[in-house]
Order: C-alpha cells, then sequence, then structure tokens
C-alpha cells in the first residue's frame, strides 16, 4: 500500500535514518504554546508512536548506513541507503505512524503565523526522538496584512556537529491553504476548521 507523505513526515523518516545513536525518550513537553498560552492537544494516536517507530530494530544501522553513502562514492553505498530507505518506510510501524500523523495533521488544518497545532504535534514527536530543536521561527512581521502572530517555526539539530563531517539543510512547510474541504471519503480526518485544509 502506498500512501502520500506531506514533506515535513518525510522528514520524520529522514531524521530517523540520520540520527546515528541510540534514540531514548525525553520527558514530554507541557502542551501549551507560550507565545498565547493556547492548549494544544496532539493527537493521542501520534503521541508516542514515534518512540516506537525509533526503537524498532531493522537489522542494520541506520546511522552508519548513511554514513557509508558519505564516504564512499560507489553503487553499493547508494544501494544500501536505498534499501534501507524503503525497509524503513514499507515497515507497518512505520506506516501506521505516518498515516496517523499525516492524518491528525489533515484533520487539524491552520494557515501560515497560526500553526500552534503542527508545530507542537512535531515538537512532541522530536521530544519523543530525544533531538534538540529550537522554537519561535517564523514570526510574522507584518501583522496588519496576516493574521497571526507566527512563531510557530521549528528547526531540528540532528548529527554530531562535526564541521568536518556533511551538513544537509531541509526545510519543509506545515501551514494549510485558506480552501474549503471537499474531499469525500476522508470523514475520519476530514478539516475541522472551515475554510482551511492541507492540500498536498
Amino acid at each position: 500500500m502506498t500512501i502520500k507523505v506531506p514533506p515535513f513526515l518525510f522528514l520524520v523518516l529522514l531524521i530517523r535514518l540520520l540520527q546515528p545513536r541510540a534514540l531514548f525518550v525525553s520527558a514530554l513537553k507541557d502542551d501549551r504554546n507560550s507565545k498565547d498560552d493556547e492548549v494544544i492537544k496532539v493527537s493521542p494516536s501520534v503521541r508516542g508512536a514515534a518512540t516506537n517507530v525509533s526503537q524498532k530494530d531493522f537489522g542494520t544501522n541506520p546511522g552508519s548506513v548513511v554514513a557509508s553513502y558519505f564516504e564512499n562514492d560507489d553503487d553499493a553505498a547508494s544501494t544500501g541507503l536505498r534499501d534501507t530507505i524503503r525497509q524503513m518506510a514499507n515497515d507497518e510501524d512505520m506506516h501506521e505512524f505516518l498515516l496517523a500523523t499525516r492524518r491528525s495533521l489533515h484533520k487539524h488544518p491552520q494557515v501560515m503565523y497560526q500553526e500552534s497545532f503542527a508545530s507542537q504535534t512535531i515538537q512532541t514527536i522530536l521530544d519523543e526522538l530525544d533531538i534538540k530543536y529550537t522554537t519561535g521561527w517564523a514570526k510574522n512581521t507584518h501583522e496588519n496584512v496576516y493574521k497571526g502572530k507566527g512563531g510557530y517555526g521549528v528547526v531540528a539539530h540532528i548529527g554530531t556537529g562535526d564541521k568536518s563531517q556533511p551538513c544537509i539543510i531541509l526545510r519543509a512547510d506545515m501551514d494549510a491553504l485558506p480552501i474549503k474541504e471537499a474531499t469525500e471519503g476522508i470523514d475520519a480526518f476530514k478539516s475541522e476548521n472551515e475554510g482551511q485544509m492541507h492540500a498536498w
């Protein structure tokens, strides 16, 4: 079965591959956004799912596969990385995690500068994976034009910080579009925010 994965969920899969050390669960942050003290409820189907996937034994060390890809310029390293990504992407637990996260985000879309739910969901996943990150990015400097204070951007920091190693920068949008959800047959995860939807 193939599912369409939004860009940031692909980043979660890539984060799992690039994370070279063992992953430990950290205490989850309080589900409050300090900017406006709005209570954010991350979907129960998403909370904890990243931990389950991160602790899974895929029979190979994904970090060493990624390192081999960057250290060796040969077909074997490329094939090894491709096969590892395929194995992880087709794993049932990974599939369930990505599906639950995608559906949760699809059900709670928010337009730019108002993405508190998506931001908190991403932060919860990163907390579970014990990945350091900073928040408060993408503040709205034109509130007279666009509604919302912004500042929901998240930047994750993965790797060793060794400047002699490759640096990869990935970016993904998490805002919804201001259009009405008209998709049929998805009642279980249809947009609950009138006039807003994630249209990938």
